[in-house]
């Protein structure tokens, strides 16, 4: 792995913001020929149909995240918020350096409520709110 990491090092820049669908599977589809660096607010990525299940059985919300930490084997990953982008770089929230790249992806992906989208940036808070979720239903519906 040190060897294609070196490797990638004098390769292109390619910036993804956005760590949904789209931005994960654009990284993992360039991490072995680009210099990769994915960036999302939140800490994992979400499994945007499994919630559901989750909603009415919460053992199952520790299924639902993977973190980025294990997504990716050459890529790079930043938990940052991008405030800014312009054409040869882009800002993150609370820094004012701009960050440099040689290509841009803009991944941001789409707007709905919860339990379909995830609205936490720390995965390990998924199942309290999966219990709390399950819990209203079950006074609701049982």
């Amino acid at each position: 792995m040190g060897n294609v990491q070196e490797k990638l090092k004098s390769r292109p820049v390619v910036v993804i913001v956005g760590g949904g669908v789209g931005g994960t599977e654009v990284a993992r589809l360039l991490e072995s020929q680009f210099n990769v660096l994915l960036i999302d607010k939140k800490d994992h990525f979400f499994h945007k149909y499994a919630p559901l299940r989750a909603a009415v059985d919460s053992s199952f919300a520790t299924n639902i995240a993977i973190p980025y930490s294990k997504l990716l084997k050459y890529g790079h990953v930043l938990q940052a918020e991008v405030t800014e982008v312009q054409e040869n770089g882009f800002k993150i929230k609370g820094n004012d350096d701009l960050f440099h790249f040689d290509y841009l992806v803009l991944a941001t992906g789409s707007t709905y409520s919860f339990p379909s989208k995830n609205v936490l940036h720390d995965h390990k808070l998924l199942p309290e709110l999966f219990a709390e979720s399950e819990k209203v239903i079950k006074e609701v519906f049982f």
